[in-house]
Formats: structure tokens, sequence, C-alpha cells
């Protein structure tokens, strides 16, 4: 799963037409924590510390549900959770 998109498998050029929006995607929650904690640093650059505080938290409470859902213990590894709390 290591180069695998889960979030939206869909054929070429029809990528939205077959999304899935029925579980949690550990690729698609990374790549929302990368994005947060980039506005952190450009909203720093650009002097706004209410808004950086703001992504810096966001990044935070996301990595802790992704923990918190996502991570198994026993593999030791992150998987992706249908909404009924499989995997």
């Amino acid at each position: 799963m290591d180069h695998e998109q889960t979030f939206c498998p869909g054929k070429l050029g029809a990528v939205m037409k077959d999304c899935r929006a029925d579980h949690y995607a550990m690729d698609f929650v990374s790549y929302v924590v990368w994005e947060s904690q980039a506005l952190t640093k450009m909203a720093s650059l650009l002097e706004l510390p209410d808004r950086a505080k703001y992504w810096t938290e966001t990044a935070n409470n996301i990595t802790q549900a992704m923990i918190t859902h996502l991570w198994d213990e026993e593999d030791q590894f992150f998987y992706d959770r249908w909404f009924n709390g499989t995997r």
C-alpha cells in the first residue's frame, strides 16, 4: 500500500466519477496533515499568528485522530478504516 491511492481510485480521466467516500483513507488524511503544516508555515511568514495557531492545531488534531483510529498496535501499521469500523 505504499504507492496506491485509496481515497479516489478511479480510471484515468474519470477519477471524480469513481471516487469512494465510504472510508477513512490513510493517504488522504496524511495529505491533509501535510497541507495544514504548509499553511502553518505560510501564515507564519505572513505574520498571521492566529491563522498559524489554527493550522497547527488542525494538523495536531488530525494526527491524533489518525493515530487513534487508523493505527494498528499489533501490526505496527496504519490501515484505512471503513465507516463501519472494519479495515
